[in-house]
């Protein structure tokens, strides 16, 4: 894999992460549409991001991968446990006009993985589910991985969850979206750190000096 843009969400001091320029890329990143009451925050404590209101959010940049073809990682931990639903993780092939990408995420209902794709608003779970019960300050390296109409969800390195589905083939834009309606700050409920964007072609280094760091997976 090739990098394309990664983000640390490194900050002096707190700011939303919209109209951020990442780490590497160009960006900025940007609130989708249809989640315009959500809001994401870049923590400078602990230099990740959560969810900073109780809406959806998605943020998503415009750097291309080249196709359709391509990973979204990030590092996600369990800050604490939410005080109410709540929801954390990657998306691709993301329609910016519509409620249209796949997303790989962590629910805090069901303390588990979901593959899932969004197709103008409605859901479909994809593949089978992977229960994880994660204690508070767990860490994961999560990867959405998309080929073609193979759609894969990694966990810590391990390929948890797999299915074919071509309901959603355009290369899209990338990103995160979370969602919390407990109480949210930086130091409760999910986060989201080392961020990246990678293309299915060779010769680029791995992303996430932190992920490496911590699980020693690219």
């Amino acid at each position: 894999m090739a990098v394309v843009a990664t983000d640390a969400f490194t900050v002096v001091t707190d700011a939303s992460l919209y109209g951020r320029t990442p780490t590497t890329g160009t960006g900025p990143w940007v609130q989708h549409a249809s989640t315009a009451s959500g809001a994401i925050t870049v923590d400078a404590v602990a230099d990740r991001i959560y969810a900073s209101n109780n809406n959806e959010a998605i943020g998503h940049i415009a750097d291309s991968p080249g196709g359709a073809d391509y990973s979204v990682k990030a590092l996600f931990t369990k800050v604490t446990h939410p005080l109410a639903s709540a929801a954390a993780g990657v998306v691709g092939r993301v329609d910016t006009a519509a409620l249209t990408f796949y997303r790989l995420a962590y629910d805090r209902d069901t303390s588990t993985w979901y593959l899932q794709k969004r197709v103008t608003g409605t859901w479909t779970t994809l593949g089978t589910p992977f229960a994880e019960a994660l204690a508070n300050a767990d860490t994961r390296a999560i990867e959405l991985k998309m080929t073609g109409a193979t759609i894969e969800g990694y966990v810590a390195g391990t390929l948890r969850i797999n299915a074919s589905d071509s309901a959603i083939t355009a290369q899209g834009v990338s990103g995160v979206m979370v969602f919390d309606i407990g109480t949210v700050s930086g130091v409760t409920g999910y986060a989201l750190d080392d961020w990246s964007l990678e293309n299915a072609a060779g010769g680029g280094a791995s992303s996430g000096a932190k992920r490496l760091s911590l699980l020693g997976v690219a």
